[in-house]
């Protein structure tokens, strides 16, 4: 068989943006069109180990570099220094003759597996994740012909181009697996954010909800009040990867201002942990956001709930009116208090019902609430 041409490659190239099992077929493509022992994908990062495609004559050194090179890659720690993230990108950009002869990756990795000099392409993927896909030439045969950097500089941009397609297509399959099987057993509403907090996916149970305390606008969601709409952005930042506060309580959000009509709403980290092969190098996590409509029993079978855990009927009055999710200026108004009344009957309550801030009774008092009544 044939050196492939640059059309032959190109169609590899993005016949791996669809199918991500074909990669290594395509980075096979490209060394041979750039005149290199073997072409590898590789993610720019500071920390944690990192999966890499490569191209098969590369199945050694790739296996090698996973299990412990990677913590040792001098050229991604330069480059990741040097804020590299797009274009073409050469040995003679990140090392130096010292580093080449001296440096342990240089010397103990690349050297026995016979990878000689170098040349990349840095991209950014949607998920604001660098990854490079260059290719090494045989360490006997020196530097690359100038024939060989044209057409790597004509395929690359093709490649980066893939990578991001790929990205997103394994975004969505992503999202796909996750709810896939779950929204057609699920009762309650899910909603997929992305890392930035933005709706990836509302399944039929959510859509439903639409306009009982929440609403989705301009790919966010939006509470029915500017009060709620505070405490659902909080709630979201609190489960969006990189924050490093534990997730806030369940919200109880009302229709409107005083409606009775209410919806109990959480948020469900991603880690992203689940990914495997290419995903990890696309992939970002997100928050998983379950909704349930809220059907209040009688007050007096929630009261008497309340009562069972060792509260005084003034204080289970008190402690169903703030859990159901009003302020206690509001809890004030509906039940005859004073608003500094109704504080102080929270710290009692909380102290006898072991818990500490709003958002814990609001948890109790619905799971209360969902109990069925007594016959």
């Amino acid at each position: 068989m044939g050196k492939p041409d640059l059309l032959t490659t190109i169609d590899a190239i993005y016949a791996a943006a669809l199918d991500p099992e074909r990669w290594p077929d395509a980075l096979s493509h490209m060394t041979q069109v750039a005149g290199g022992i073997g072409a590898v994908i590789v993610p720019v990062a500071a920390t944690a180990k990192m999966v890499t495609i490569s191209s098969s004559s590369l199945d050694e050194a790739n296996q090698d570099y996973g299990q412990e090179w990677w913590r040792y890659d001098v050229r991604n720690e330069r480059g990741l220094a040097r804020g590299i993230s797009e274009g073409l990108i050469t040995d003679a950009d990140l090392l130096d003759e010292e580093t080449l002869r001296s440096h342990p990756f240089c010397q103990e990795f690349l050297r026995p597996h016979n990878l000689g000099a170098y040349m990349g392409y840095a991209t950014v993927l949607p998920s604001r994740q660098v990854i490079t896909v260059g290719i090494h030439r045989d360490l006997r045969r020196g530097s690359f012909e100038k024939a060989d950097e044209a057409s790597f500089a004509r395929l690359a941009p093709h490649a980066a181009r893939a990578l991001a397609a790929a990205a997103e297509i394994a975004e969505g399959r992503r999202a796909s697996r996750l709810l896939g099987g779950a929204l057609d057993r699920l009762t309650c509403g899910v909603i997929l954010l992305n890392a930035h907090g933005s709706v990836v996916s509302i399944n039929e149970v959510a859509q439903s909800m639409l306009g009982t305390g929440f609403n989705v606008s301009g790919g966010r969601l939006k509470a029915a009040t500017a009060r709620d709409q505070k405490a659902l952005d909080a709630l979201i930042i609190s489960a969006l990867p990189g924050h490093a506060t534990l997730v806030r309580p369940p919200l109880v959000l009302a229709r409107q201002a005083g409606g009775e009509q209410k919806v109990f709403i959480q948020a469900v980290p991603i880690s992203g942990n689940e990914h495997t092969g290419f995903e990890q190098l696309a992939l970002r996590p997100g928050v998983l956001m379950l909704v349930n409509g809220l059907s209040a029993p009688a007050a007096e079978v929630l009261q008497e709930r309340l009562i069972r855990l060792g509260l005084t009927k003034g204080q289970a009055r008190v402690a169903a009116a703030v859990g159901s999710g009003l302020s206690s200026k509001e809890a004030a108004e509906q039940l005859g208090l004073t608003d500094g009344t109704i504080r102080t009957v929270l710290k009692v309550v909380y102290q006898r019902l072991d818990i500490s801030r709003q958002g814990q009774l609001v948890a109790l008092v619905t799971k209360l609430g969902s109990l069925p009544e007594p016959s």
